[in-house]
Order: C-alpha cells, then structure tokens, then sequence
C-alpha cells in the first residue's frame, strides 16, 4: 500500500521541529505519519532498529501539543527513558515541555507535577504508570500516548497503561511479536494489525541503515546433544506438519508467531501446539546452549582486535562468561553487560568501546531494547535462540549509521547438520531458520568450517577496518 504524504500546513510546534531536523524527512517517516494520520491517530508503526522512528514519535508529540493536547510516552526500562528526554530536548529545547515520570523522575510527594496536561510531554517507565491509575489523565485532558517498545505490554499489568482515554494513540516496534501471543491486547486499542511496517529490506534498498556482510562458522555439536536435538527436531517437524493439515497456517517465519496465536485465541489445534513448541523450545535451547560455538570465537581474535566495535550477543549467561574468558586469552579486552549492571556504569562501558579502551561488549539480552550505540561494526551471535524479534533488535544494533564506521559484519556460530547449518540441503539459505532474513538482506554471505583457519582469516582479511561503508542517503 502506497501512503501520500499529507499536504496539511505544520503547526508552530511541529514547524520548530522540522527546523530543528538536521536532514529531510525520510519518505518512510513521512509514509508512517500520513498513515497514523489517515487512521484517526490511532495504530502501531513497526520499524526496524536504526532506522530512525523516534523521530516519528517526536513529530507525533508535536503535533499533539499543537493541537492543544497533553503527550506521554511510556518506554520499559530507564535507560529507554534517559534516551528519549534526551532526545526530545533537542527539539523542545526552551519550550519546557519535557519531564518525567518513574525511573530516575518524580516520587510519592511531586509525580502530580508531571501529570500530563496541554502543552507537556512526559515520559513514564511502564512499571510506574500501571501501577499508579492516578497518574493517567482524565477523559477531559486530551492525550496522545506513545507506546515504545509496545511489544512489551500484552501482559495482565503493562497493558493497563494502554487506558480508553487517550485520545491519540501511536506504538512504537522493530516488529509487533508479544513474548505471550496476545495480539488481541494490541488489536482491541490499535486495531487489528500495524498501520504501516517498514522492514530490513526496504531500509537496506533506502540506504537507511547500513550494508552488511555476514560470515557463517560451521562447528561440530557434541555427538550426545546432537542426537538429543535430531530427536526433538524431529518431533518439532511431525507437529508442525500436523498444524499445518489441520489449520491451513503459513508456518512461514514471519508470520509464525501471530498465527500460532491466533490459533490459540481461537482454542484451535492446542494440544499439537503445545506440543511443538515444547520440542522447538528443547531444540533450540540445545542449540543456542553449545558450547561447541564459542570455539569459533578463538579464530576472530585478529578482527576484533583491530576493529574493535564488536557486541557479542548470547542467551546463556555461562556462554557468556566462556566466551569473554576466550577473549580474554586472546588479549581481548571486554565486558559483560548482564541485567543488574547499573546505567552509570552501562554508560562508561558504552563510551568505552566508542573509545576503544574496550574492545567488545557481551550482553546475554540486556542490550536488546532501548540502547544506541552507533560506533558497533561487528557484531558476533554466540548462542542466540530462534525469537524474531529479538533477532531483528540485536541485528539493528550493528547496522545504525555512523560516519566513518566500517561496514558491518554479522558473525554466526552454526551447528553442522541442523537448522542452521546452510549446507544442509535445501537450506543455503537458511529457509528452515529464523536466521534467514539475516541471511537474505546480506551483501555477501561467508559460510566457512570453523577448523579451515586459513579460509576464515581470508575472509576476516577482507573485512578489515579498511572495508569503510558507502555514503547512506538517508543518514
């Protein structure tokens, strides 16, 4: 679907804010906006990471204010919060319209002075405004809410900040995919799908975010787990096969997720869905858990070494740690971002590695939501499991523009003889993996035995810090 442009006249605020914009809207945010706009206002843009749709949200919030209207913008965790007052003081800067609420903002004796109300942005913590009804706005103080991150908020407690009386309502996502199935939330205050999607290949087509080049390491699992994982691969196949002859459902990777759920809010074919997602869970945990991945980090010592700017993505927290003590024999020095690690010294870790003085950064899924870090060009997923949403966040890490950087390159540790493994026939690339938009949006792909070290430092070669990137026409 085609969107126009709106040709309406901005108002003040939304004028000072263009002003402020450093660059000419991208097409897709002004697609988006025209979108939301056609649509009363109401409905979920799902964006890529990186490729710029806070700034849909800001212009949103502009807008809203030029209306006469009150703005809040709820985001899950506090650093997301930093961020996004952060940004909107560029644009809003001696409008006093930011403020706070939650986090490091407000508390029992001042949280009514950041109430929304006309003319003010405020920006809550989710935990905080579903748990205090108080601090919503009324039915009579129009608002627009801006729901970040809104994947996150389809459970019993989250999904109270999504209240009836905000007038506007605009979600925010890399990909609309709740961690519990329940569109229906979403499709009851948004409607039932997003309003606009803006993906990977059309961002790599714009130049949006950056080219990137993807290198496959193939490692030997161990015998015992391998039979473990055929045996429950092999179940997940026979359910899958029986969902599909009952249901008729796509099974395709991106698409998935929202008819399993369907299925389920439809309490159809329950007994074979649990099933099958029993054996993908036991599948996949096996595969994300081998520790047979982390070998292959020894042979990109050379690489990180000289580019630095590497993120290291691992679900296991043990494959974590086995990995930085890999590094740490090959005189990398790096760190462990782990959930408990304070946003003080997440900050000095984050100007750290844009400095060098670190040279990789490891997160078993802290850094999956809400962190910009422009300087990463390598980006290594030691152990991650098969959730597409996580997927498409951690590859938008390493793609974000930032001049000078060099092209990234996206390292994948692969299990010979499974899923992921793109020898496997009919799999080169990757179609039996959620790993394959990956794979397919890739520039060059590289699929090499982790044992043939002279053919992995030929590629890493290649890929050295002289590998710059070309100019991004949206930047």
């Amino acid at each position: 679907m085609t969107f126009q442009s709106s040709s309406r006249t901005p108002g003040a605020m939304e004028a000072h804010v263009l002003e402020k914009i450093s660059h000419p809207l991208r097409t897709w945010q002004k697609e988006a906006m025209s979108a939301w706009e056609s649509n009363s206002h109401v409905g979920v843009i799902e964006a890529v990471t990186g490729s710029g749709k806070s700034l849909v949200g800001i212009l949103a919030s502009a807008r809203a204010i030029d209306e006469g209207m009150a703005v809040i913008i709820v985001v899950p965790k506090k650093v997301l919060q930093e961020q996004w007052i952060s940004e909107l003081k560029k644009y809003f800067t001696g409008y006093g319209v930011v403020g706070g609420i939650g986090g490091e903002y407000g508390s029992s004796y001042n949280w009514r002075s950041t109430i929304p109300r006309a003319g003010k942005i405020v920006v809550a913590v989710v935990n905080t405004l579903a748990n205090n009804l108080d601090l919503h706005p009324s039915a009579e103080v129009k608002t627009l809410l801006i729901a970040d991150e809104v994947h996150n908020y389809s459970g019993e407690t989250f999904r109270k900040v999504l209240n009836m009386n905000f007038a506007w309502r605009m979600g925010l996502t890399a990909t609309l995919e709740p961690q519990d199935g329940r569109y229906f939330v979403f499709a009851r205050y948004f409607g039932s799908k997003p309003i606009y999607t803006y993906d990977y290949k059309r961002a790599l087509a714009d130049k949006c975010v950056s080219s990137y080049s993807v290198m496959l390491i193939r490692v030997e699992m161990n015998q015992e787990k391998f039979q473990l994982y055929a045996q429950w691969s092999g179940y997940a196949k026979y359910y899958r096969e029986r969902i599909i002859q009952e249901t008729g459902i796509s099974f395709s990777h991106e698409k998935v997720h929202r008819e399993i759920a369907e299925l389920k809010e439809a309490n159809l074919a329950l007994s074979l869905i649990k099933s099958w997602e029993e054996a993908m869970d036991a599948a996949d945990s096996i595969l994300a858990e081998s520790e047979s991945k982390a070998s292959a980090v020894r042979q990109l010592t050379s690489l990180i070494s000289e580019r630095g700017n590497t993120i290291v993505f691992s679900d296991s927290v043990r494959l974590a740690d086995l990995t930085q003590d890999i590094l740490n024999e090959g005189g990398i020095t790096s760190a462990i971002i782990k959930a408990g690690v304070p946003n003080q010294q997440r900050e000095l870790y984050f100007r750290q590695i844009k400095a060098k003085r670190i040279q990789a950064l490891i997160s078993p899924k802290a850094l999956d939501e809400g962190v910009n870090l422009e300087s990463l060009s390598v980006g290594l997923f030691v152990g991650v499991r098969r959730r597409r949403l996580q997927l498409i966040q951690r590859l938008g890490r390493v793609l974000r523009f930032e001049d000078g950087k060099a092209q990234p390159l996206i390292i994948i540790p692969v299990n010979r003889g499974t899923w992921e493994d793109p020898y496997v026939q009919g799999n080169s690339k990757l179609i039996n993996s959620p790993l394959n938009f990956i794979v397919e949006n890739a520039e060059q792909v590289h699929a090499v035995d982790v044992s043939d070290s002279a053919g992995i430092a030929t590629i890493l070669r290649s890929h050295g810090q002289s590998a710059s990137q070309p100019e991004l026409l949206c930047a």
